[in-house]
């Protein structure tokens, strides 16, 4: 791990890495959990996207497997993914306690 570093936009420079999930990422660089979340947001928001596409659109654009990016995923995000999840049925839903 030694050779990653943060850059000025908050993304972890991983070019002396040589791979990554299976493909070359020389060229590449992946954001930090903060700015992913950022990321996921604003393509949410401006697309009328879920959160759920939101990442699934991120991770085909930029050639990784949702699975590569997994560790990328915030508890926020993870709970608005969790919530539309479980809208659409994709998740059982957890019972919540009345307030």
């Amino acid at each position: 791990m030694d050779n990653i570093n943060n850059n000025s936009n908050g993304d972890i420079d991983m070019t002396n890495l040589a791979v990554f999930g299976g493909m070359d990422i020389n060229e590449n660089q992946l954001p930090t959990p903060a700015s992913f979340s950022k990321r996921i947001e604003r393509l949410a928001l401006d697309n009328n996207l879920t959160h759920i596409e939101a990442c699934l659109y991120w991770c085909e654009e930029n050639g990784l497997e949702p699975e590569d990016v997994s560790h990328l995923i915030n508890a926020s995000l993870r709970d608005k993914i969790r919530y539309e999840a479980e809208q659409k049925n994709f998740l059982k839903k957890q019972n919540a306690l009345p307030i």
